[in-house]
């Protein structure tokens, strides 16, 4: 089969041939019908990227995927089935920009007939790590939330999610005035400068922070309020109080079922910019994803 690799001294993506594996005892095999490419497959390979995430070797690049089962050791998941799947394991050989994967069932769940494979692909790593996000940001309890890189993939999902568990008083997104229509259409407040929200001595009770920029938005949170950051590899020390965390995302197949059947009833909304043939399109996906102020995903097929 085809898979896509990052091999040691080379930071661009490979595409090579490798073994199908198989699926042993409690996992799923699955033929990957597409997979999202992240910017962490593109920083992951990178010099630097090999020393922050402590990597050696050739891995497999991908986080997230859909497709059909085709081998299987759980009832649950039987053969034919529509799946979505996080493969959160960095480092190891093959992940999820493959034709077949193989994974433990409690990093899968079963997808809805309306949602296509493309739309699909872009739930499990960013949709679960804007719902752990806020789960650690503590009870909302009617407080203010701003989320940055409001019109990013964590951000945008992090707004629809707050918004409809209706436990937020005020969401508010950071993000250009372009993506206002974005910003409000998923029921947040569009702040286009931290600056221009804490004017006056406001502060809010919380921030998610998907555009890594801790020294920015600190001052906007009321004393001991709640930080959570994206980069667990890089901790935020938080003053007044303030709880600061960082979220490692890591499977919850409940979730996922629950996001995927957001994306069915429409509470959650897929961003696809543009799909790819993962088999000879795949660099342009890589490049594209490293663009800055691109808004969407960039989306692998695999036949």
């Amino acid at each position: 089969m085809k898979a896509i690799v990052s091999i040691p001294n080379t930071p661009e993506p490979q595409l090579v041939d490798r073994d199908t594996p198989r699926a042993n005892d409690g996992e799923i095999l699955v033929r990957v019908a597409a997979s999202t490419v992240n910017p962490v497959d593109a920083m992951s390979p990178s010099a630097d990227g090999r020393v922050a995430f402590g990597l050696d070797g050739e891995f497999g690049l991908g986080w997230e995927f859909s497709g059909e089962v085709v081998e299987s050791t759980r009832q649950a998941f039987s053969i034919g089935s529509k799946v979505i799947g996080l493969t959160p394991n960095i480092g190891i050989p093959l992940t999820a920009h493959a034709q077949y994967v193989s994974v433990n069932a409690d990093q899968l769940a079963l997808l809805p007939d309306s949602l296509s494979f493309e739309d699909a692909a872009t739930i499990p790593l960013n949709g679960l790590t804007a719902f752990q996000s806020l789960e650690l940001l503590g009870e909302p309890a009617g407080r203010d939330l701003l989320i940055t890189g409001a019109a990013g993939a964590v951000g945008g999902y992090a707004m629809e999610l707050a918004k409809d568990s209706g436990r937020w008083g005020q969401v508010y997104g950071l993000a250009r005035e372009d993506d206002r229509t974005f910003v409000e259409e998923r029921g947040a407040r569009l702040v286009t400068s931290v600056e221009n929200l804490v004017g006056g001595g406001f502060r809010v009770g919380a921030v998610l922070d998907a555009a890594t920029i801790p020294d920015t938005v600190l001052p906007a949170i009321a004393d001991g309020g709640n930080y959570v950051g994206v980069l667990p590899a890089f901790p935020v020390e938080a003053p007044r109080g303030i709880t600061s965390r960082s979220v490692l995302v890591h499977p919850d197949p409940a979730t996922l079922e629950r996001l995927a059947n957001h994306a069915h009833t429409g509470t959650l909304v897929p961003r696809v910019e543009r799909v790819y043939d993962a088999e000879t399109q795949y660099a342009e996906a890589w490049k594209r994803v490293t663009t800055p102020g691109v808004r969407g995903r960039q989306v692998l097929v695999w036949n």
